[in-house]
């Protein structure tokens, strides 16, 4: 998780002296650790194709077979989502947890060692990158969610910012044969789109996520990210979606550096929220942060030096309930002080 500094804004604009989770969604971002879910977009070499439709019944494949372009997934978890063994495949009239969107084929390795173990998958570069994204270029996901990064100015780029995204609860995935079915040759992956917007409970939808982050500001209910957490605790916290109730909802990110840029500096780090943050969160939801109910206002995190030698480089913009509760959500134009 990463944190900020507090420095209190006037106004609408308020910083937050807290642990703030990394969402993701069109970008980036629904985790419940430091790691910022990547969203960011490339080319791609295998044909998008939509979900099947619900109300059709996925067949059952398993880890030891390839699925196929618009299976559905089991619920997910944060432990399911960020693992890369293939989950279940569930029927899709029933709620289920994702989407295949893509399956790709891994050039057979010059061992047997199964990449799937750590974060980064190994040896799969180029696939993960045609499914997640790469630099500027829209990726499979990036145009099967109907996604695309938020504008930043070419001064804001001469800052250090980069990779600006929209957040919700979905997340991009991607997964491969288990163990034993890598061992007997199977290479595939399956380029997937999840949501994760709890922290403990299985999370699904009904329905489709083709086009879900098409058009800012018009978020389906199920598919937000928000969190409950006690003003004076730093790690109590419950991921919810944004129909429950709670007090801050992610709605843009960005990266201020890159993996070699020297930490920048608390007042540098901040400054640069203060301007971006108003903007990127316009943008995503559809003009709708500009005018906050009463008892909302605008915050934000940026990475602590400590976490910045770790490697998180990412700054969170929150709709922030400043007393008390929220329900709905601004990213859906249903946000209301909870009674």
């Amino acid at each position: 998780m990463s944190g900020g500094r507090s420095r209190t804004r006037l106004l609408a604009l308020i910083a937050l002296p807290t642990v703030l989770l990394a969402a993701c969604g069109s970008g980036k971002e629904a985790s419940d650790s430091t790691t910022t879910t990547k969203g960011a977009p490339t080319t791609s070499t295998a044909t998008t194709t939509p979900a099947k439709a619900a109300g059709s019944s996925a067949g059952a494949p398993t880890s030891a077979s390839a699925p196929e372009v618009g299976d559905c997934l089991e619920p997910m978890t944060q432990p399911i989502a960020g693992s890369h063994q293939l989950p279940a495949i569930v029927p899709c009239d029933e709620p289920h947890g994702g989407e295949v969107v893509s399956v790709l084929e891994i050039p057979a390795p010059t061992d047997d060692t199964y990449p799937g173990w750590g974060r980064n998958l190994e040896g799969a570069d180029e696939q993960v990158s045609a499914c997640e994204g790469d630099g500027d270029a829209p990726g499979q996901l990036t145009e099967f969610l109907g996604s695309a990064p938020l504008t930043l100015t070419d001064a804001q780029v001469a800052k250090g910012a980069f990779g600006a995204y929209a957040v919700t609860g979905i997340q991009y995935a991607t997964f491969i044969p288990g163990p034993a079915a890598w061992q007997a040759g199977e290479r595939w992956l399956a380029c997937s789109a999840v949501l994760s917007n709890r922290l403990k409970v299985p999370s699904s939808y009904t329905g489709t996520l083709k086009g879900a982050l098409a058009k800012p500001g018009s978020l389906d209910e199920q598919f937000s990210w928000c969190k409950q957490q006690p003003p004076d605790s730093r790690d109590t916290f419950t991921v919810v979606p944004c129909s429950e109730p709670h007090n801050y909802e992610q709605l843009a990110s960005y990266s201020a550096g890159s993996n070699d840029t020297q930490y920048p500096g608390d007042e540098a780090l901040g400054a640069l929220a203060e301007e971006l943050c108003p903007a990127l969160s316009s943008q995503a939801t559809g003009k709708r942060s500009d005018d906050l109910p009463d008892g909302i206002g605008l915050g934000w995190t940026y990475p602590l030096e400590y976490e910045w030698s770790n490697g998180d480089r990412a700054v969170r913009c929150f709709a922030v309930t400043e007393d008390g509760e929220s329900t709905g959500g601004i990213g859906m134009g249903t946000a209301k002080l909870a009674s």
